[in-house]
């Protein structure tokens, strides 16, 4: 289970947006190369404050959506995966690992 929660402000050219939200994931594997997760979250988004001469006839989709809004909503995933290994000759004349699963890492010899 993954929670998160997040609150952000941004101020672009044209407004002022601020959103504060949640999500929560729940997955499991299910066999060696699949997995599942749905995952649902939360948000309110605040859009105010245009810059001068946007509203009303320069962008109206701005416009229509000055104000407070809310979202819900679930997002279901089926995940079908294969780990796997390459050897790449390193530039530096040492062997280089490469996973699908995690970062670059050197290879003992």
């Amino acid at each position: 289970m993954q929670i998160d929660v997040y609150s952000t402000a941004t101020n672009y050219i044209t407004y002022f947006e601020k959103k504060t939200g949640a999500s929560m994931t729940l997955g499991r594997y299910l066999s060696e190369y699949t997995s599942g997760s749905v995952s649902l979250f939360a948000e309110e988004l605040n859009y105010k404050d245009p810059a001068p001469g946007i509203c009303p006839d320069l962008f109206p989709l701005v416009c229509s959506q000055l104000g407070n809004q809310s979202t819900t909503g679930s997002v279901p995933r089926w995940l079908a995966t294969r780990e796997t290994t390459i050897w790449i000759p390193a530039a530096v004349g040492e062997p280089l690992w490469v996973s699908t699963w995690g970062r670059p890492t050197w290879a003992e010899q």
